[in-house]
């Protein structure tokens, strides 16, 4: 009982400490669905992925998590990885736009064979800044059609205009895979 008493004080700690800093907080569950830790970085490592580790949102700043139906819409946007529309500014209020573009990007095999990491660099060419950067990666088969489809959010997850962001995104490595493609996506607002 102490123990466990012990590590809730200790979840409770970190999640105030991480919470002074942060917009978003996530928890990092285990393949069974045990809460395992709490994190402001809104990705995985690699060695979690492959344990079969999920992250959600746990709270964002200004918005309550704490009923089912928030928590719900909010897995909904992780799981189908969907952006929501920016507002409109008012038609004489212009915002500069960004303009993203990969740089560089290339894929190899985890050391097991099981995976394949697509990693890159992507620049905003544009004049605003780019919020909620995800890029996704199609991985296809020899005649171009769809096996796989996974998406991460870059690192930092905000590009100003002429800076550079990473990007790191695992996908199962199927024996069907020949080739890769890659889109992305963002807000022109926070």
């Amino acid at each position: 009982m102490k123990k466990y008493l012990i590590l809730f004080i200790i979840f409770i700690i970190a999640i105030s400490v991480i919470t002074i800093n942060a917009k978003t907080i996530y928890a990092i569950k285990d393949s069974e669905g045990n809460l395992v830790g709490a994190t402001n970085q809104g990705y995985l490592s690699y060695e979690q992925i492959e344990q079969g580790y999920t992250i959600e949102i746990l709270f964002e700043s200004g918005k309550s998590t704490n009923s089912p139906k928030n928590m719900e819409t909010q897995k909904n946007v992780i799981k189908t990885n969907s952006t929501p529309a920016p507002e409109k500014p008012e038609p004489d209020e212009q915002l500069p736009e960004a303009k993203l573009e990969v740089q560089d990007w290339s894929n190899r095999p985890s050391e097991t064979g099981n995976y394949v990491y697509i990693e890159g660099i992507i620049k905003n060419i544009g004049k605003g800044n780019a919020y909620s950067v995800q890029v996704t990666a199609k991985g296809l088969d020899k005649y171009g059609k769809l096996v796989a489809l996974e998406s991460g959010y870059t690192t930092p997850t905000s590009i100003a205009p002429d800076k550079t962001a990473t990007f790191q995104i695992m996908m199962k490595n199927y024996e069907k895979l020949d080739k890769f493609g890659l889109s992305w996506n963002w807000n022109n607002e926070s």
